[in-house]
């Protein structure tokens, strides 16, 4: 079976600061874990301010997987609703890929994150941080995944690091993702798009 049938995308949505956390759900491991820049020069197109060509480009680069999970964006925050809204459309054209959109108040209360907007970013940081440091439900190995963890702990802003993190670990803890059984071979030519609300 392909390993991309194992994986997971978590993306806590930024233009300049998304976190996406690539995870192997069979292993409860770590492929890869990076904050990405949208409106760097490794995603600009023919015209540098539109978004959707960094989309489109984001989503191509993307590494490969089943599951993609995106953090819910409520209408107070229009820049954050209009990326969501164009990268499910970005998705939509990727065949055998279920995108799932989280209710980020869910994560919260699964992980008893301390509620207030700077009050939780801290929270979700330590809640990663003890997560990485126990070992027991998540792991890391690879040389990639090792580099991308001390990237996490050396960088100044952390919080959509560890909300992609959390977002994943979530969905897998409550069986919203689940690895294939192994003998399942098939792959859809659709995308589903699901909304997990609370």
């Amino acid at each position: 079976m392909p390993a991309y049938r194992d994986r997971c995308v978590s993306l806590d949505l930024g233009k300049k600061n998304m976190g996406m956390f690539v995870g192997n759900m069979r292993h409860r491991s770590i492929d890869r874990w990076r904050k990405i820049d949208l409106m760097s020069s490794e995603y600009a197109g023919k015209n540098p301010n539109a978004v959707l060509p960094r989309i489109e480009k984001f989503v191509e680069k993307m590494p490969r997987a089943r599951v993609v999970l995106i953090e819910k964006q409520f209408h107070r925050n229009r820049i954050a609703c209009n990326l969501q809204k164009q990268l499910k459309r970005c998705l939509r054209r990727c065949p055998g890929v279920t995108v799932k959109v989280i209710d980020p108040s869910a994560v919260r209360k699964w992980f008893n994150l301390t509620k207030g907007k700077r009050a939780k970013k801290l929270s979700a940081v330590d809640v990663a941080a003890d997560i990485l440091t126990e070992g027991s439900r998540l792991t890391y190995t690879s040389p990639q995944a090792t580099a991308d963890v001390a990237a996490f702990l050396a960088c100044k802003k952390r919080d959509d690091y560890a909300d992609s993190l959390l977002q994943w670990l979530y969905a897998l803890e409550t069986g919203l993702i689940t690895a294939p059984p192994p003998s399942s071979e098939t792959v859809s030519s659709k995308c589903n798009v699901i909304t997990i609300d609370d």
